[in-house]
């Protein structure tokens, strides 16, 4: 899926894997172009949570 600049896209990992383990790897298709991602992860129906912010490393 293509998200464009200056957007977000969230996905509800659950809706694929619901009793299972998941990765994800994010890469930009505009080669020299960084880009920014935030992994959230939610629990006690959403009454606790973290997040991990991940950057582009050239």
């Amino acid at each position: 899926m293509c998200v464009r600049l200056g957007s977000r896209k969230s996905y509800f990992m659950a809706d694929a894997i619901p009793d299972g383990r998941a990765a994800v790897l994010v890469t930009s298709n505009t080669r020299g172009k960084k880009i920014m991602c935030e992994r959230a992860m939610y629990w006690n129906s959403r009454g606790a949570g973290t997040d991990t912010i991940g950057g582009h490393s050239d």
